[in-house]
C-alpha cells in the first residue's frame, strides 16, 4: 500500500519546517547534567579525558565505575579532551547525540525500505520518529540512547546480509561488522544483550550454525573485557550506595529480587505501560480520547507484528520479542527504552493497518489515501506536542528541552544556586541533593544523591512516599558522607526527588537548627542549607520519637 504522488511533498516539507525549530530550541536549551545519567556520563567522561581512570569523580570516594558501559563516555572523553573547558563545552557534547540520531534515522529508514520495498512509507515512518519527543529530548540530551538506537540499527542492517541465503559460513567481513556492532551495542547500554541472543537465534534457525557460533564467539572476546572489569571492582559503591555499581542491575530486575507478588505486579504494570506507550511515543494530549487511540494503535500493531510472523520469523521479531522481554522484567517505567523500537512499532502499525484496508477494501486508491489521512492525523498530533513541549522550554526557560507531560525546574535559579555555591563555599565541601554529578560539575564540590529508592514502592505500589525511607535514613546519608551543604531545588521532573523534598522539610523540623538556611532563590524552593554536624547528632528532636544512645535515630557516632 501506497501513498498518493501528490500532496507528501508538500506535506513532508510543511513537516519538516516544524521539526528543524524544535531541535534547534532543544539543542540550545542552556543546562547539561539534568537527567543524572547524564551528569554521571559527563563526570566518568572527564575523567578519563584528564587521566584518572573509568571513576565517578564526583563523588567523595571518586568511585571505580562498573554500572555504565563504557563505550559512551569514552567517546565523550575524546570530545572532552578536545574541548575540556566546561560548561563552555556543552553545545559541542550534546553534538554527538545529535549526529548518533541523525545516523540513526537514516538507517532505520534503509532498514524499513528493505523490509517494506515502499520508500515513501520508510521516508515518514522515520519523520515520524524523529518528531516524537522522547527522540527529540535524547537527540539533544548528553544520554547514551541515541548511539545505541545506531549501533542497533545498524547491527541489524548487517545481521540480515548475514543470514542471508548463500552467505559463506567462514569468518568474513559481514561477520566481523555484525559481531563488532552487535558487541559495540552492550557496551553501550547492557540493554545490548537481547541483540546478542536475536542474532544468534536467527543464524541458527537458517542453519547458519558456524557463522551462529563464530557470531557469539566473537561477540564474547569484545564484551568480556568489560565483564572483567566489573569482576574486579564489583564491590566499588556498593557500601555507599548500590545504585551506583553494577550490583544495580541486580536489585532492579524481577528476577533477581523482588517477592512473587511484586515480580508480577511489575511484569503487569510494566506490561499496562507498553499497551498505552503510544501517549508518551507519539506525544499525545487529553485524557479518554487519547487512551482509546493509544489502545487502537497498539492492537493495530499487534496486528501486524502477529501477521508478519506467521509468515516467517524473521530477526526484527526476535530483537523486539526479546527486547521489550528485558525491559518488561525492570523495575522502571519501559517508556524511556522503547526509543530504539519506535521506527519498528511504526513500522508494524503500517503492516497492521494495511491488512485491515486490504480487508475492507481491494482498491489500491482507497488505501493510499486512508494512508494519507492517517499520516497527515499523525503528523498534526505530534507537531501538536513538539509545539507544546517547545513552548514551555522558551516560556519557563527551563532546564532541557522534554516532553510536554513533564514539568522542569528553572534553569536560572538552579544555575543561580550553584554559582553562590561556587563562590561562597569551601572547595572541600560535600553537597547533597538530587543532581550531585550537576552540582560537582557546576561547582568543583563533591556531591552525593540524598536518597536510595527502592523502584518497586516508588512506581508500583499505593504508597510512593515509603520509596526512600525516613527522615533517619538522610540523617544517616549525611553524617556518613560529612555532608556540608544541602541543596534544594523542585526537582519536578523526578518522582524521587519531589519524595526526598518532603522527607528534607521533615527533617529540618524535626532537628531544629541542624540546617541552617544560607541562600534562598528568586523562588523560595530554590535552597541551601548548611549542615551543622553537631546539632544533627546531638541535638533532641523537636517531635517523632526517642533518641538512641543520645543521637539521633538510627545514626551511630562518628569515628
Amino acid at each position: 500500500m501506497k501513498l498518493p504522488s501528490t500532496g507528501p511533498k508538500a506535506l513532508i516539507a510543511i513537516f519538516v519546517a516544524f521539526l528543524v525549530p524544535a531541535y534547534w530550541i532543544a539543542f540550545h536549551a542552556p543546562a547539561v547534567g539534568i537527567y543524572h545519567d547524564d551528569g554521571i556520563y559527563l563526570v566518568t567522561a572527564k575523567a578519563l579525558a584528564e587521566g584518572k581512570g573509568y571513576r565517578i569523580i564526583s563523588l567523595p570516594g571518586e568511585l571505580t565505575q562498573t554500572k555504565y558501559p563504557i563505550l559512551f563516555p569514552g567517546i565523550l572523553s575524546v570530545a572532552w579532551k578536545i574541548f575540556p573547558r566546561f560548561p563552555d563545552n556543552a553545545k559541542f557534547m550534546k553534538t554527538l547525540p545529535l549526529l548518533f540520531a541523525i545516523l540513526w534515522l537514516w538507517l532505520s529508514y534503509k532498514l524499513i525500505r528493505e523490509e517494506t520495498g515502499v520508500p515513501d512509507v520508510a521516508l515518514w515512518i522515520v519523520l515520524l520518529t524523529a518528531a516524537s519527543s522522547w527522540v527529540v529530548f535524547f537527540s539533544t540530551t548528553i544520554m547514551s540512547e541515541t548511539l545505541f538506537a545506531c549501533l542497533c540499527a545498524g547491527a541489524l542492517i548487517w545481521l540480515k546480509r548475514l543470514e542471508a541465503p548463500g552467505k559463506d559460513e567462514g569468518v568474513g567481513w559481514t561477520l566481523l561488522i555484525s559481531s563488532a556492532l552487535v558487541a559495540a551495542s552492550f557496551l553501550t547500554r547492557t540493554a545490548g544483550a537481547p541483540l546478542i541472543a536475536a542474532g544468534a537465534i536467527s543464524l541458527f534457525f537458517k542453519r547458519k550454525y558456524i557463522a551462529g557460533v563464530m557470531f557469539l564467539f566473537i561477540c564474547a572476546i569484545l564484551i568480556a573485557p568489560w565483564f572483567w572489569w566489573q569482576s574486579i571492582y564489583a564491590d566499588s559503591g556498593h557500601a555507599m550506595d548500590p545504585y551506583y555499581s553494577a550490583s544495580n542491575y541486580n536489585n532492579w530486575n524481577i528476577l533477581m529480587n523482588f517477592t512473587s507478588e511484586q515480580k508480577l505486579q511489575v511484569l503487569l504494570m510494566n506490561l499496562i505501560f507498553l499497551v498505552f506507550s503510544p501517549i508518551a511515543l507519539l506525544n499525545m494530549k487529553g485524557y479518554a480520547v487519547v487512551i482509546i487511540i493509544s489502545l487502537v494503535f497498539t492492537m493495530v500493531t499487534c496486528l501486524g507484528f502477529i501477521r508478519d510472523l506467521r509468515q516467517d520469523i524473521k530477526l526484527f521479531h526476535l530483537f523486539l520479542f526479546f527486547y521489550c522481554g528485558t525491559i518488561i522484567m525492570w523495575a522502571w517505567p519501559p517508556h524511556r527504552f522503547l526509543l530504539p523500537t519506535i521506527p519498528f512499532l511504526l513500522l508494524y502499525a503500517y503492516k497492521g493497518f494495511s491488512r485491515i484496508c486490504g480487508r475492507i477494501s481491494k482498491s489500491g486508491t482507497i488505501q493510499a489515501y486512508a494512508s494519507l489521512i492517517i499520516v497527515v492525523l499523525l503528523s498534526i498530533q505530534m507537531i501538536y506536542g513538539l509545539l507544546l513541549s517547545t513552548g514551555e522550554t522558551l516560556k519557563r526557560q527551563t532546564v532541557s528541552f522534554v516532553p510536554s507531560i513533564y514539568q522542569q525546574d528553572n534553569w536560572k535559579d538552579t544555575r543561580a544556586l550553584l554559582d553562590w555555591v561556587r563562590q561562597n563555599t569551601p572547595q572541600d565541601s560535600i553537597l547533597l541533593g538530587n543532581l550531585d554529578p550537576t552540582y560537582y560539575l557546576y561547582t568543583g564540590r563533591k556531591a552525593v544523591r540524598g536518597f536510595t529508592a527502592d523502584p518497586f514502592f516508588l512506581f508500583y505500589s499505593e504508597k510512593p512516599d515509603t520509596a526512600l525511607g525516613q527522615v533517619s535514613d538522610l540523617v544517616q546519608r549525611i553524617v556518613a558522607n560529612r555532608i556540608r551543604y544541602v541543596i534544594r531545588t523542585p526537582s519536578l521532573f523526578f518522582k524521587d526527588a519531589v519524595i526526598f523534598n518532603g522527607i528534607l522539610d521533615r527533617l529540618i523540623l524535626d532537628y531544629p537548627g541542624a540546617l541552617h538556611l544560607v541562600k534562598v532563590g528568586t523562588d523560595p524552593s530554590y535552597r541551601v542549607y548548611e549542615v551543622d554536624q553537631e546539632r544533627l547528632l546531638y541535638a533532641p528532636q523537636s517531635r517523632g520519637g526517642m533518641q538512641r544512645d543520645g543521637h539521633g535515630p538510627g545514626v551511630e557516632s562518628p569515628k
